[in-house]
Formats: structure tokens, sequence, C-alpha cells
């Protein structure tokens, strides 16, 4: 399908889900197994979406275009390479800073 165009929303709507399944795992004290395979999903949707919005950059030239390429590649890398104990560790810190 050489004229699909990818569609970010419904990744960022899997990637919030997946976050408040992480958030919710992480706020009931939940077996490490199961915080630690939401962590997983989410790692794997936050790669999901950061190609999409790769995906959705022109191909120009433009300085802006490329800066912003840079930085969507750079979150893409770090997001690739980083552990799920990172990712729970992050959420973890995420969860602690959010008041009710």
């Amino acid at each position: 399908m050489a004229n699909y165009i990818a569609h970010h929303t419904k990744k960022k709507r899997i990637l919030a889900y997946r976050e408040s399944q992480l958030f919710h795992a992480l706020y009931k004290d939940e077996p490490s197994e199961k915080v630690e395979k939401f962590a997983t999903l989410v790692r794997e949707a936050q790669v999901r979406v950061l190609n999409v919005r790769l995906s959705l950059l022109p191909h120009a030239e433009d300085r802006v275009d490329k800066e912003e390429r840079q930085r969507i590649l750079e979150k893409y890398e770090y997001w690739e390479s980083i552990k799920t104990e990172e990712v729970i560790a992050l959420y973890q810190k995420k969860l602690r800073n959010f008041s009710f």
C-alpha cells in the first residue's frame, strides 16, 4: 500500500490506555510480572507513536523539519533502548509527582 498515510491518533489512544494500565498497576501494587508486562507495552506503544510521527514529517530540506526529525529520532532511540525497569521507575516517579 504505497499510498498509505499513517494516522497517529489511534496509536496515541493506545499509548494513553497502556499508560493508564501501568499507572493503575503501580498504584494498586500489582505483582511485578503484571507491572513488567504493562511497562513493556508502554515502551512498545511509545515507539509506535514516535515511528508514526517520523513518517508524518515531510522529507524536505527545511532546517526546522531536520531539527524536529532529530528530536523525534533521539526519543525513538531512547524508547527503543530503555529497559523495562527504567520504564517502571520513570512511571513510578510520575505517579509520585501526581497529586490527587
